[in-house]
Formats: C-alpha cells, structure tokens, sequence
C-alpha cells in the first residue's frame, strides 16, 4: 500500500516510517527540511499540499505533523495549537484517502475515576488538549474513513530529555532528581512500541471515523511511575507530591491486534540500557 506519512522527519514520524518499511509497506516521507527520500512541503500553505497529495497519490495517510510542547507552559500554547489545526485542515482538503490522524490523552481529564473508553472524551484544560479534540472533530465531520489514535506521552532515543529519561538517567548516575512540583494527569510509552502499533493499524479498516486508545496495560501515574524506578534501580526516591492515575481502556486495541508486546516495565528498563 502506498502511504504517505506527514512529519516523517519528526520524533514519532520517524519511527512510524521505520515500522512501515520493516512489514514491507511502500512510504512517502514528507516534511519541512530538506532531505533524501522526503518530499519537502509546508503544510500550512495549501497550495504547497494539493500539489503533493496531486503527485503522490497516496492510498492512505498517517499525520503525525504537529506542534509537540516540551514543557507544561507549551500545552497552554493556542497560536501553536492553530497552527497544527491548519496542517490538518489543508491536508483533509487536499485528499480523500483513509487517514490515521495522531490524537492524544490529553483529550480525557482527571475528573472521572477508572479506565478511559474512548467514548468518555472529558473536558480538556490544555490549548494542546482543546487542539487534539478539535482535530479529531474536524476527521470525523470530514466523513472519511478514519482512525484517531489517542497516544500517551513518548520517550525513548534518540531523545535524552524528558521525565522518563531524566528520572531513569538519574537514578543510574545516583544524581539529584527533578519531578514535577504539582500533579500532573501523566502516562507515557516507548516511541517505538507507538509507532509499531501504528503500523499494525494500517492492516485494520473502518468505513466511518473510529478513536482508539494506543498505550500499555495498567493504572498510571508519575508516583506510580517514580515507585516502579525505585524497584528497577534499588534507589529510594524522596518525593512525596499525589499524582492522578490514569488508565486507558485497550479493549478496541486489542481487537484490533495493535497493543504492544513489551509492558511498562520492561520498556523502562530497554530504555535504561541505552541511556
């Protein structure tokens, strides 16, 4: 099948193309920098898109393209969240093929206890949230067939930041840790479990617009996180702030045959190894 994969030169895009290759799909990469084998386009200029989409003819397309915050002041960034709304906007417009359009947790809230289905899309407090929400309603009006999948935060290489790596980082090197000074609604997953879920979707098929929660088994949260990096490294954190739990709902995940082979766990500790 020829897909096109947009933010193909980004954190998760790079990795959605990697899975991509490996079960034999053929892939057009497209993103804003130059390089070879990708297909260099603005996404925010319409014009640029429809010539694209024109040429390539793509039988499906994966859009990872978006603003990624780094930090909680970023999820509040509502210029930056317009912006990734108008990629989505112009590449809808400019096709007509299937389309998995990357989502995310931050659709939920913590105001409801228990496993999220995704049915139970709650009231984002973030700009980056409010943005996923919106895109999601903008694939579903569009009438296409369509998946949303609804991801957890990412860590893994080639990225060296972050609260995963720094936690993990710094109970290997015995250094001072820094966690988070309020609650934080959180869960995260292995770039490359992500993407592989991604590209297992690709052999599933829907006629309407259909979400689906993509994450590891199990209740999350940064105090259950830092509580299982004590047990893998044998260090006893001093950090005693209450985080939410969150949990996913994999049912449709599973049906689908998209969830992840490794847990939590074992990705921490794959993870550690190559820090």
């Amino acid at each position: 099948m020829s897909i096109l994969v947009t933010g193909a030169q980004g954190y998760l895009g790079s990795k959605v193309v990697e899975a991509l290759i490996a079960k034999g799909e053929h892939v057009h990469k497209t993103g804003r920098r130059s390089s070879q084998n990708v297909w260099t386009c603005d996404l925010t200029q319409y014009g640029e898109v429809v010539q694209l989409v024109s040429r390539l003819q793509p039988e499906q397309i994966i859009h990872c393209a978006a603003f990624v915050p780094q930090t909680q002041q970023e999820y509040q960034d509502a210029d930056a969240t317009e912006v990734s709304l108008a990629m989505l906007r112009n590449v809808l417009q400019a096709s007509s093929c299937p389309f998995i359009y990357i989502s995310s947790m931050t659709v939920y809230d913590a105001a409801t206890s228990g496993p999220k289905t995704e049915l139970e899309v709650g009231h984002p407090t973030s700009a980056y949230g409010k943005g996923k929400l919106s895109g999601e309603e903008m694939l579903k009006n569009d009438g296409r067939p369509a998946f949303a999948v609804r991801l957890p935060g990412l860590f893994g290489p080639p990225r060296q930041n972050g609260l995963v790596a720094n936690v993990v980082r710094s109970c290997k090197e015995r250094q001072a840790i820094s966690l988070p000074e309020r609650p934080i609604l959180w869960a995260a997953m292995l770039v490359e479990d992500a993407a592989q879920s991604i590209a297992l979707l690709t052999d599933n098929e829907t006629n309407q617009f259909c979400a689906v929660n993509v994450g590891y088994p199990g209740v999350y949260s940064i105090s259950r996180f830092v509580k299982e990096v004590e047990n893998i490294f044998g260090r006893l954190i001093d950090y005693d702030i209450g985080h939410p739990d969150f949990e996913f709902n994999l049912n449709k995940a599973a049906e689908l045959g998209i969830l992840p082979s490794r847990s939590f766990r074992q990705a921490i500790i794959e993870f550690g190894q190559m820090l």
